[in-house]
């Protein structure tokens, strides 16, 4: 999967590269999603550089962006919870975007 050309960011496009190889290999995602994990990117990419304590007008950028990459990752499955309603994990399999072992509560 190639990103799109407008997907310039070099913290976004790292995500898009790292992230879509393995997406696309483990079926949650095709072809037709490389526009929505452009988009997904491009945020997180927007979220690495806004620093939600420097002021309160940073803060509030940081929370909508956030509620951006949420919606996103949602409407990709990326969430573990979201893959298991949609039956594309196993309860073994759970690991949220980052790789990181979620704990069940």
């Amino acid at each position: 999967m190639r990103p799109p050309k407008w997907l310039t960011d070099v913290v976004a496009l790292d995500y898009f590269k790292r992230h879509s190889k393995r997406l696309l290999a483990e079926g949650i995602i095709d072809e037709d999603d490389a526009d929505t994990l452009a988009a997904c990117a491009d945020v997180w990419g927007q979220l690495r550089r806004v620093d939600p304590d420097a002021d309160s007008k940073n803060a509030m950028r940081y929370n909508s962006l956030l509620k951006s990459w949420l919606a996103l990752a949602r409407q990709l499955g990326l969430l573990p919870r979201d893959r298991k309603r949609f039956n594309l994990a196993t309860e073994a399999d759970i690991t949220d975007v980052l790789g990181q072992k979620l704990e069940r509560r």
